[in-house]
């Protein structure tokens, strides 16, 4: 029984980690830190349910809606580094202004761009850019609770 659990371990690890590398292929343009910071929240996620007494199928359904909400949470800043590289600043912060105002959430704006500002660059600081991304992910939630 030990070694069939140990397979499944590895199995999955396995899989996680080649899913949160497709994740990194998929956002090109996020730095690093912040996805580094995301691909974090992804795993510890999945790693309470598979540590978890009782069914990890069951855990993980129940905790997929917060799984999609990271991955969205990953394009939407893959698609802010995009537009943050193509516009002139003014432009950028009207931009994302304009769209979290659409969301209804206004007080993200400037969240969102401190982070695009600050961590977009390939050469970003990853402590500040973690503290930034898990910001951004705490105001997501709490918008979404």
């Amino acid at each position: 029984m030990f070694i069939s659990n140990s397979l499944q371990l590895k199995a999955l690890f396995s899989s996680q980690e080649s899913y949160l590398f497709q994740i990194g292929v998929k956002h090109a343009s996020v730095s690093l830190p912040v996805l580094t910071t995301i691909q974090d929240q992804i795993k510890s996620t999945v790693a309470a349910c598979c540590s978890a007494p009782d069914d990890s199928t069951t855990c993980l359904k129940e905790k997929e809606s917060k799984l999609e909400k990271t991955a969205a949470l990953l394009a939407k800043t893959d698609a802010l580094c995009s537009q943050y590289f193509k516009l002139e600043l003014p432009a950028f912060k009207t931009l994302v202004q304009r769209e979290v105002q659409r969301e209804g959430a206004e007080s993200q704006g400037q969240a969102w761009v401190e982070l695009a500002t600050t961590c977009c660059s390939q050469h970003s600081p990853p402590q500040l850019c973690q503290k930034l991304t898990e910001a951004v992910i705490k105001q997501e939630d709490d918008a979404t609770a």
